[in-house]
């Protein structure tokens, strides 16, 4: 479970885990505003588990499995950056 735990309109947004099978999960994204657009980066930092079938899974799987769910969220929020969406978000 990810839980939001920085927002600053425009320059950034930073998720964190809460609970889940990860030691820690921290992923930032960051804004630039540029003259045809925005930039966004992304920075994610994460430990795997520390018993044994945990760190072998996370060695052979997870980076693959996190650039996948990554990708798939900077497509979400591009969405609704790039839309009227984003005032559903701010109540």
């Amino acid at each position: 479970m990810l839980r939001i735990t920085e927002f600053e309109k425009g320059h950034k947004l930073t998720e964190e885990q809460v609970k889940g099978d990860l030691m820690n999960y921290r992923h930032e994204h960051f804004f630039k505003q540029i003259d045809n657009g925005t930039i966004m980066i992304d920075i994610v930092e994460y430990d795997l588990p520390k018993d044994f079938i945990g760190k072998w899974a996370g060695k052979f799987f997870l980076r693959e499995y996190l650039e996948k769910i990554i990708k798939n969220r900077i497509l979400i929020v591009k969405n609704y950056a790039e839309t009227e969406r984003w005032h559903a978000l701010l109540g």
